[in-house]
């Protein structure tokens, strides 16, 4: 086991801990308002309605969550090639935490661990070969600003960020709502939409930071993508998502994934 692999192990242990710490302060309080619908109905309506619609009307809204990936891809550029990824994840919402863990062959033979994290206000990718050298290390403002918003647009995936008090909602109309996502003095924005069925399709911000292939990073809009909707253990979950950016050549879309299922009953 590397020691990246178990970092992840270990971190995830102790979030999982913060939340059961938090559900055992709620407990009798707030797990029964959520079954009663209480909590949520002050959430504009299209957000109620997907809550409906995903199987969350009479359970209490999860407060942490494994997304489990069955395949992911990401470009590192947009004239470079795709490349697969076997992707973890792990999220927790009493205060905003969001873990991925990545492995894969550089070069088709070098093994390559990632992690992309966002906790406590601050924003870490980290990346080596073999477990030993260096390919990225990057904490900087730019990065946990990104993840503010990358823990947004992934708050329905984790339906209990939905009704967290550092997120606030603003209805705009049947089929659109925006949301603020504050952390640590951080804030990050952007609008979600619903179709008929009430399913999220996108959700799009310009709070993200564009790592330019040719230096620098700058603001440009940022759109999630959420396809192909599934049902797996009463809950329903878009199993495909792709994230892609508006940028003055086009859009560039360099990651995608598929969601095989998003467990919530997770062992430490």
């Amino acid at each position: 086991m590397s020691k990246m692999y178990q970092r992840y192990l270990n971190e995830k242990r102790q979030w999982l801990e913060m939340v059961r710490r938090a559900e055992m302060v709620d407990s009798g309080g707030r797990r029964q308002r959520t079954e009663s619908g209480s909590q949520t109905a002050s959430l504009p309506d299209p957000v109620q309605r997907y809550l409906k619609m995903a199987g969350f009307a009479d359970r209490p809204l999860p407060r942490a969550g494994e997304v489990i990936w069955k395949e992911s891809r990401i470009k590192f550029g947009p004239d470079k090639p795709w490349t697969s990824l076997k992707t973890l994840q792990f999220n927790a919402t009493p205060s905003p935490v969001r873990m991925a863990y990545m492995t894969t062959k550089m070069l088709g033979v070098l093994p390559f661990e990632g992690r992309d994290l966002f906790a406590d206000g601050h924003g870490h990718m980290l990346g080596k070969i073999a477990g030993l050298i260096p390919v990225f290390d990057d904490g900087r403002q730019e990065i946990s600003q990104s993840g503010v918003v990358t823990v947004l647009a992934e708050a329905f995936l984790v339906p209990g960020y939905l009704t967290e008090p550092y997120v606030t909602w603003e209805a705009i109309d049947e089929r659109t709502a925006k949301a603020r996502l504050t952390d640590h003095g951080l804030t990050g924005e952007g609008i979600f939409t619903f179709n008929d069925l009430g399913e999220v399709t996108t959700f799009v911000s310009r709070d993200r930071y564009y790592a330019n292939p040719k230096g620098g990073n700058e603001r440009q809009t940022w759109t999630a993508y959420c396809e192909n909707y599934i049902e797996k253990d009463g809950i329903r979950f878009p199993s495909v998502v792709r994230a892609a950016w508006s940028l003055p050549e086009g859009e560039f879309e360099y990651w995608n994934g598929t969601i095989d299922k998003v467990v919530y009953d997770i062992e430490a």
